[in-house]
C-alpha cells in the first residue's frame, strides 16, 4: 500500500467558501478515480497549536497508481482551480504502509 499525505496553510484572507470549494474539489474525487483506495481530507480542528490548515491522506495499491492520480485531469483540475488560488505552503510525503 502507498500512502500519499499533503499538509495546506491557506493565504491570509481565504474564505470559507473557498475552503468549502477545495473540499468540495477532493471529495468528488473518489468517485472519478480508480485508483484511489481511501481517501480522507479535512480542516484542523485547531486543538493543538500552529498546525497546517488542512490535511489529505489518501492510499493507493503502488507509487503507479498514485502517479496516475497526481495526473489524472480531475485531480489537477481541482488543484488549479481551487487549491492553488488559495495556499500558500504546501507539504508533501508519500510513503509505503503495510
Amino acid at each position: 500500500m502507498f500512502r500519499h499525505v499533503v499538509m495546506f496553510w491557506w493565504k491570509a484572507g481565504t474564505t470559507q467558501a473557498q475552503i468549502a470549494a477545495v473540499t468540495a474539489g477532493l471529495a468528488s474525487l473518489p468517485e472519478r478515480i480508480a485508483q484511489i483506495q481511501r481517501y480522507e481530507h479535512g480542516p484542523d480542528v485547531g486543538v493543538a497549536g500552529a498546525n497546517a490548515d488542512y490535511v489529505l491522506v489518501a492510499d493507493f495499491g503502488n507509487s503507479d497508481a498514485w502517479r496516475a492520480y497526481s495526473s489524472h485531469p480531475a485531480h489537477v483540475a481541482v488543484v488549479e482551480e481551487s487549491v492553488k488560488p488559495i495556499v500558500e505552503r504546501i507539504e508533501r510525503i508519500q510513503y509505503t504502509i503495510g
